[in-house]
């Protein structure tokens, strides 16, 4: 079974941990991952503990891994420019 994405970006937060509760319950995933970058890596936290800890609790959501990269790109001036990113992997 292929893993599903979740992109955290600039939607409010409650947006995210009603996706993560419709991908864990109605496509019955077992496995789920957050993707951020930049800024948005303390709301893929923040999402992953509030969903753990107090939202969805019931789905005995636990975090399977996590990988910090960084990812390097050029502007549109050719400077090269780096970004931090997290991926969490949520299992139930």
């Amino acid at each position: 079974m292929k893993d599903d994405i979740l992109l955290v970006g600039n939607k409010p937060f409650i947006n995210y941990i009603r996706s993560l509760e419709l991908i864990f319950k109605q496509k019955n995933k077992e496995v789920v991952t957050l993707v951020a970058r930049g800024q948005n890596m303390k709301k893929a936290i923040d999402i992953t503990e509030a969903s753990r800890n107090k939202f969805l609790n019931h789905l005995n959501i636990a975090i399977q891994n996590i990988k910090i990269s960084t990812e390097k790109f050029y502007d549109e001036n050719e400077i090269e420019r780096s970004v931090s990113c997290i991926q969490i992997t949520l299992t139930k």
